[in-house]
């Protein structure tokens, strides 16, 4: 398009994830027993591609185009995210603790979701980053990620399975030595 519109192409991707985790924890809220191992599994992977995304292309490409400490704040938030999903892996339904952390990690979503879409994001769309070239790559990101956890679909066997990613690449949790998985 013309220079008088800038694609927010990268925003929309991430509201779009914001929406969807929403409607995930809705919907685990409102889940009879037995029901909830598979939403909360697919929160956590939801989640965990999310923050893969934004910690990989966003939050690199906003540093030192966005004033504030904003990403460094995200980024600690986001620690605290994949602490409580490492405590959902491998958990069920019965586990002590179970709704209360997926009840936690629900509001620690909501408020990192806050302040992404009431802070950080106006000031990306007034930034030099091109968010359309940026959306595409995050899109392409993303779906290499879904691609992995469509693997690990299927019955969770009771319990939360969740795709691990890390500096070394993607893995899954029965390949927690391996290197890199692909």
């Amino acid at each position: 398009m013309g220079s008088l519109f800038k694609s927010t192409k990268a925003i929309d991707l991430l509201k779009q994830d914001h929406r969807a985790l929403e409607a995930l924890f809705e919907r685990y809220e409102q889940a009879p027993e037995g029901e909830r191992v598979a939403l909360a599994q697919e929160i956590c992977q939801s989640l965990t591609v999310h923050a893969q995304v934004e910690e990989e292309l966003f939050y690199p490409a906003l540093r030192g185009r966005i004033e504030g400490d904003m990403l460094d704040e995200a980024e600690v938030e986001h620690d605290s995210l994949k602490q409580l999903i490492a405590k959902l892996d491998g958990a069920q339904e019965s586990d002590d603790l179970f709704d209360a952390r997926v009840t936690v990690l629900q509001e620690y979503v909501k408020h990192h979701v806050k302040e992404e879409e009431h802070e950080m994001f106006p000031k990306a769309k007034h930034s030099s980053v091109d968010l359309e070239k940026l959306g595409d790559r995050m899109e392409a990101l993303k779906a290499q990620l879904e691609a992995k956890v469509a693997e690990l679909s299927g019955d969770p066997g009771g319990r939360v399975r969740v795709l691990q990613v890390d500096g070394r690449g993607v893995r899954h949790p029965e390949q927690r030595g391996s290197s890199r998985a692909n």
